[in-house]
């Protein structure tokens, strides 16, 4: 396991936050130093990593892009030399389907889905999640104005903001027991992604 390196400010930050969410916070900004300290091959302490509570991490100018989501088991960081943005869900993940499809799916997302078997349904709306999720992360939208603008392009592995026009490339795959998105302007290729868990 990788030690546990936070900045003076990150410290004083996480106090000021609950329990649980102050772990989090802790947790997930001192392996995202960790991760890109072993890429850069620099102190954890000088990444140069921005990362308010609440606010999506960045880096300064000139050290790549980076995306952070977590699920209950697991921390994904997504790095690359362009803008990016992640997510993670896990594959069994229990959650009421119908009202997120009633709330985030476009007109069109909703007729595809009325094709597919029940089996596959849960799976697939999981994997629109996460698509959009990602796209939002890359964005930097806000969730509830831009989430459900965005519509999914399974076979083209696209997604398109209605609303200011953006598109951008998308890939959805499974590893273990997750469901990670990743978007970026760049085609993403799976074999191109490299994962690492302890």
């Amino acid at each position: 396991m990788s030690p546990k390196i936070i900045s003076k400010q990150e410290e004083k930050w996480s106090k000021e936050l609950p329990e649980r969410k102050s772990n989090e916070y802790k947790y997930s900004r001192s392996q995202t130093r960790y991760a890109l300290s072993n890429l850069f091959n620099i102190d954890p302490l000088e990444v140069p990593l921005e990362a308010s509570p609440g606010n999506a991490p960045f880096l300064k100018e000139g050290w790549g892009y980076i995306s952070i989501s977590h699920c209950n088991d697991l921390l994904l960081i997504g790095w690359s030399d362009q803008k990016i943005g992640v997510d993670i869900e896990r594959s069994d993940r229990s959650f009421s389907y119908k009202k997120i499809v009633k709330r985030y799916f476009s007109k069109k997302e909703k007729e595809s889905l009325e094709r597919l078997n029940e089996s596959r349904l849960q799976n697939i709306i999981l994997s629109n999640w996460v698509a959009k999720e990602a796209s939002l992360k890359w964005q930097k939208g806000k969730l509830f104005k831009d989430l459900f603008l965005w519509e999914w392009d399974q076979e083209k592995k696209l997604i398109h903001h209605k609303s200011l026009q953006f598109e951008t490339n998308i890939e959805i795959f499974e590893y273990k027991d997750w469901i990670i998105g990743v978007a970026s302007k760049r085609v993403i290729y799976p074999q191109n992604i490299i994962i690492c868990s302890n």
